[in-house]
């Protein structure tokens, strides 16, 4: 022991180098602030969702300033976040009965109501969620029921849904290609086509400023549904892949821009980011933000910025931003933050915008958390 004791001693140990890292090595977010919500409330009142229960696969804006998502996993819980100053927490609504995945197939209707589709479990049916009972105090949350409403398409799940305000229908997709329609007043499906018997297509869905929908076919041939002549109107518009890409390559997120009415899309294969003008049939790719694959989700600021993911599974998401005046693509960097907890986040699968402009992003690894961003108020110029 005296031996080792004595080597140890003479051993000459590295040196901590005398320079330091300058802000160009930062790879976290460090353009406006990032923080993170666990699914429980406020931390220490209540059981989080289970590991493995817990990726969040769905969010979307309610009312009352609430955040409301779904996750995927061994089973599969509706959530809500509560941006009050008494709630700031979450509350985990309950199991989804019979769901193992909710996979972009939140929405809310004109009244404020959630409804949702299955994406993975017993049956792909539609599930309705009455937000009227919710209700987050300092010590306290209260919550209604989740209730199973139809299998829109029986045998099929539901990969993707959308909501009409306006005309009180959804729009939905599924696993098979499947594009139809629900009446929520009728509470029936009103339509239905198939896009796609190969399931060569992409398995989103995306509404313009007209009320007109968008679908993703074969080698990412971009399809219309025109509202107006209620009935899908193949283009020969083609979403940019890299070349020779077309058959294996599919969009994963989209977006409506109204501060610009474009149409923002990201590919799953390439992670390419591209736009489309449904008033001119125009395409362009923007750009790759990162080496990884995949774009997994997308939002628009309150600004018109749009923000989105870059990362595949098993990597490191980048948060990235593409502004619509100034044309600049900004890889943001890794997502990190030590408020409420430590941690780093890997792998997100939805996004969407708050009220006030705060961006939520959800974290979809075995154990998940709900990420808020802040983008910071730019500078006013002087004139």
């Amino acid at each position: 022991m005296r031996d080792l004791e004595k080597e140890l001693e003479k051993r000459k140990w590295p040196e901590k180098p005398q320079f330091g890292i300058g802000k160009n090595y930062n790879v976290y977010v460090s353009y406006g602030r990032v923080e993170n919500r666990s699914l429980r409330l406020f931390q220490s009142l209540s059981e989080p969702i289970p590991p493995g229960e817990c990726a969040i696969t769905s969010l979307c804006k309610g009312k009352g300033r609430k955040i409301y998502g779904a996750t995927s996993g061994n089973k599969s819980h509706l959530f809500y976040y509560s941006f009050s100053p008494e709630g700031d927490g979450v509350c985990d609504i309950g199991i989804i009965e019979g769901a193992k995945a909710v996979k972009n197939s939140l929405c809310v209707d004109k009244n404020g109501n959630i409804w949702g589709g299955v994406s993975d479990g017993e049956k792909g049916y539609i599930f309705f969620y009455d937000t009227s009972e919710d209700y987050m105090r300092e010590t306290w949350t209260h919550c209604g029921e989740i209730k199973v409403v139809l299998e829109p398409i029986p045998k099929e799940f539901i990969v993707y849904l959308i909501c009409n305000e306006e005309r009180d229908l959804l729009y939905g997709l599924t696993n098979e290609g499947t594009f139809f329609i629900y009446d929520i007043s009728k509470n029936e499906v009103i339509n239905k086509w198939q896009i796609d018997k190969n399931k060569l297509f992409s398995p989103v869905i995306v509404k313009d400023g007209k009320g007109d929908v968008y679908l993703f076919g074969a080698f990412g041939q971009i399809l219309k549904y025109s509202i107006s002549e209620e009935r899908i109107i193949p283009t020969d518009i083609y979403v940019p892949f890299l070349k020779g890409r077309a058959f294996y390559d599919r969009v994963s997120s989209v977006c409506f821009n109204k501060y610009d009415g474009f149409i923002y899309g990201g590919t799953n294969v390439d992670g390419i980011f591209f736009s489309f003008n449904p008033e001119t049939n125009f395409v362009r790719m923007i750009g790759k933000i990162t080496p990884e694959k995949d774009i997994p989700c997308l939002t628009v600021g309150k600004d018109g910025t749009v923000y989105g993911i870059s990362g595949e599974k098993d990597g490191m998401a980048h948060l990235f931003s593409y502004n619509i005046d100034t044309y600049s693509l900004t890889d943001l960097g890794l997502l990190y933050t030590t408020i409420e907890i430590p941690w780093h986040g890997y792998e997100f699968s939805s996004a969407c915008t708050g009220d006030f402009g705060e961006i939520y992003l959800g974290e979809s690894d075995r154990i998940s958390h709900l990420f808020i961003y802040f983008p910071p108020i730019p500078e006013k110029k002087n004139i």
